[in-house]
């Protein structure tokens, strides 16, 4: 398996998670739906614009700073605005403060082994 497809399967195991987790959110299935045609045409978009995103909230992401959802605007992404790997964090926003600290942690593991499978794209 490439990187690039280890990184994309990565992205839709944490959105599927999210429907485990939100399960009367429906949204999270909308942006899986989202994601997989986005790979499904441009497999490295979602990588490219992650990396981006990463690059600015990386420090934020490693030390498991919960300022990254508490206090965030996100404002130095807003061009992905529409973006769906955008949208599941601004979502993830909402539920942070009410999210168990094992789910917690377990976000904060997906969200770190994309910034390593990034960094090696």
């Amino acid at each position: 398996m490439s990187l690039l497809s280890a990184f994309n399967n990565i992205v839709i195991n944490f959105i599927e998670d999210c429907i485990i987790l939100f399960p009367n959110d429906k949204n999270f299935g909308i942006y899986k739906r989202g994601i997989e045609m986005v790979i499904k045409y441009n497999p490295r978009k979602i990588n490219t614009i992650f990396k981006e995103y990463a690059e600015i909230y990386r420090n934020k992401i490693k030390t498991k700073d919960e300022t990254f959802f508490l206090e965030n605007d996100y404002k130095e992404v807003e061009k992905y605005n529409d973006e769906e790997i955008f949208n599941v964090i601004k979502k993830l926003k909402t539920y942070w403060k009410s999210i168990e600290s094992n789910n917690k942690d377990k976000i904060w593991q997906y969200l770190d082994i994309m910034i390593e499978l990034s960094d090696k794209l």
